[in-house]
């Protein structure tokens, strides 16, 4: 009778190996569960570069430099259409100092 429980407990363990085995490897494919390559932009000098932007859906934006342009564009998961456009160098507020520019 002792035979039959580890034969029992044998298969069990067995059985965990192989799910355990089948969800590792199940999870190597998805791509949500893998490496993410970090943005370009992610890491911005500290350099103080003015640039006016646009955005449909935000209006104008002073960006301290073009990389934060970039980061803002790139690496938050703007959809594309809701995009910044670089419009010149320089604080918005030198071209349209009427408009309250962020």
């Amino acid at each position: 009778c002792s035979c039959h429980i580890c034969d029992f407990t044998n298969m069990r363990f067995a059985t965990v190996i192989v799910v355990l085995g089948v969800l590792v490897f199940s999870s190597r494919g998805n791509p949500d569960s893998a490496v993410k390559t970090p943005c370009p932009y992610e890491f911005c000098p500290r350099i103080y570069s003015p640039v006016c932007a646009f955005s449909p859906c935000d209006g104008l934006k002073t960006f301290g430099n073009e990389c934060s342009l970039n980061n803002e564009n790139y690496c938050t998961n703007r959809i594309e259409g809701s995009r910044f456009t670089r419009l010149f160098d320089g604080p918005c507020s030198q071209i349209f100092p009427f408009c309250p520019a962020s």
